[in-house]
């Protein structure tokens, strides 16, 4: 089982058997360790993981770990995975924010898989307008009921003056 994850920075490692945990922050990384990684033990794994340090473009640090026992991994190579990571959690997040996936009252597994997929298929149609017009899905949601709210307030389909 190969993995790829990320780690706060507040975690606690081990560059040795001998060395003592130390945080994160502390570590000493040379040209090479930050192209490729380094070996490091944490408390919670009984073998040795390769910690990767990710800097972003405006400075930002995030920390990689994987146990691939790949020798040509890269710190890019895991960026590349760590991002796709990143798009499968927004995906998740956006699904249950905004198409209501989590708001399923069906108790039948028929019925709650209908809603799931209905909600899935509206996501996508979302991410698409929301590529197509260059904003995000957010945007484009809230778009869509700020139009029919401001059709229903011109003209209401029902009149609460009409009451009997």
């Amino acid at each position: 089982m190969v993995f790829v994850t990320t780690l706060k920075s507040n975690r606690l490692v081990s560059v040795s058997q001998a060395a003592s945990y130390v945080h994160l922050d502390s570590l000493a990384w040379s040209d090479d360790q930050l192209g490729h990684g380094q070996y490091v033990k944490r408390k919670e794994l009984p073998f040795l993981v390769r910690l990767f340090k990710l800097v972003a473009t405006d400075g930002d640090i995030e920390w990689g770990i994987a146990n691939d026992p790949d020798e040509t991994q890269t710190t890019q190579m895991v960026q590349t995975k760590s991002d796709v990571r990143w798009q499968i959690e927004q995906l998740h997040r956006e699904l249950k924010q905004l198409t209501g996936s989590e708001k399923c009252q069906c108790r039948k597994a028929r019925a709650q898989r209908t809603h799931i997929a209905c909600c899935y298929a509206a996501w996508v149609l979302l991410k698409a307008k929301a590529i197509a017009m260059q904003t995000t899905v957010s945007a484009v949601r809230t778009s869509v009921f700020k139009n029919w709210l401001r059709a229903e307030l011109r003209s209401p389909q029902i009149s609460a003056f009409n009451v009997i």
